[in-house]
């Protein structure tokens, strides 16, 4: 416990970063929310619809919250930044400002008032769902600052014993190249959540959240245009959205793996050609697979045959599989003389100039050699 304690020195912490990381949460959730609402207010001023009233109300009621939450999440994100990785009052000012961000969205919603106003206006947008949908990836993002505790914790307890003169953490054991076999690759041990959270989280809103809100709302559109969208349109495209949720959430899980396993290994190809593969299968389910019929009101039918744009899109996705094959290729050499750590790319970047500028120097010094010894047995002639 003391030694959690201790965690909270003010020596270990930069301001600096601290500060960085409370400009970006202020504009992100004070700026930006604050600058919108006063548009949409500017705006619905001058329609003079008969919706205004309602939303100029909403909105009122929104303001106060924008301020209360935007401060207070701003002055959280000082002591996340504040604080290095690996640390536990990073871990921390992430999980209470994750929960401030929760219960900030969640007041948005002022209590059902929101969801009256789409109901009274008929508008079938379930705002409950939506809020769901995008917490799932507050939530993913949550678990990859906290990812970062487990991850970067040698990193910090290291730093804190230069600063602190705390004991230093025990050395991370050498392993045997010459006994590590290709399916030893799938050991926990050597995965990172941080990065595998990170690139679900990226992954979770590419193909689930923000495709599936999308569809939402143009179902909405379809739904208001009326008789003019033939009923078995808007039914493939109900349809859609649970078929394009359930592959994004496959794709979100696999690029997890991706991410969690480091470069050079086979486990993080073995997770990333399949995540390649779902995403060929995404691409063509959203894509109605390249061929769409409408009957418009019995007049018209209206045919779209697209299916060389999409297989292009396919076989871009598909290269995917084949960059991930040459990555490990590519890292695996350099994974295993890093002790199975993840490799920076920036270190072998500077290590391969420093080996290239020894060799340099070295050649020079024998060059010079050479022309002292030329020199020298001239000397004895």
């Amino acid at each position: 416990m003391a030694q959690v304690s201790k965690e909270f020195n003010l020596k270990l912490g930069s301001a600096g970063k601290g500060l960085i990381s409370s400009v970006l949460a202020f504009v992100k959730f004070f700026v930006v929310p604050f600058m919108v609402l006063n548009l949409i207010l500017t705006i619905g001023d001058g329609s003079g619809g008969e919706w205004w009233p309602k939303v100029k109300v909403l909105i009122e009621e929104m303001m106060p919250l924008v301020i209360v939450f935007g401060i207070a999440i701003t002055a959280v994100a000082f002591g996340r930044g504040f604080y290095p990785k690996g640390s536990y009052p990073r871990a921390v000012f992430s999980a209470v400002c994750a929960v401030l961000v929760m219960i900030y969205a969640y007041m948005l919603m002022l209590g059902g008032d929101v969801q009256s106003f789409f109901d009274s206006e008929d508008i079938a947008l379930d705002v409950m769902f939506v809020f769901l949908l995008f917490a799932l990836l507050l939530v993913i993002r949550t678990l990859q600052h906290l990812g970062e505790l487990p991850d970067h914790r040698h990193e910090f307890l290291t730093l804190m014993a230069g600063k602190l003169g705390t004991p230093m953490p025990e050395p991370l054991p050498v392993e045997d190249v010459d006994k590590h076999r290709f399916y030893h690759d799938l050991r926990l041990r050597y995965g990172r959540l941080e990065p595998g959270f990170k690139d679900m989280r990226k992954a979770a809103g590419k193909y689930l959240a923000w495709p599936v809100f999308l569809l939402i709302i143009i179902g909405i559109v379809i739904t208001k245009i009326g008789d003019s969208v033939p009923v078995e349109f808007k039914n493939e495209l109900d349809g859609l959205v649970g078929t394009i949720a359930l592959i994004g959430a496959a794709i979100a899980v696999l690029m997890f793996f991706k991410g969690f396993y480091p470069k050079g290994s086979v486990s993080r190809m073995a997770f990333w050609i399949p995540a390649a593969g779902c995403i060929c299968l995404w691409i063509w389910y959203l894509s109605f697979g390249g061929d769409v019929a409408i009957e418009l009101m019995d007049l018209a039918t209206i045919e779209l045959d697209y299916t060389p744009i999409i297989m292009l899109f396919i076989i871009a996705a598909a290269l995917w599989a084949v960059y991930a094959i040459v990555e490990m290729v590519s890292y695996r050499k350099d994974w295993k003389a890093n002790n199975f750590q993840p490799v920076d790319d920036k270190k072998i970047s500077a290590m391969k100039k420093l080996k290239k500028k020894e060799a340099k120097e070295k050649a020079k010094a024998e060059k010079l050699q050479k022309k002292l010894d030329e020199k020298r047995s001239q000397g004895k002639d």
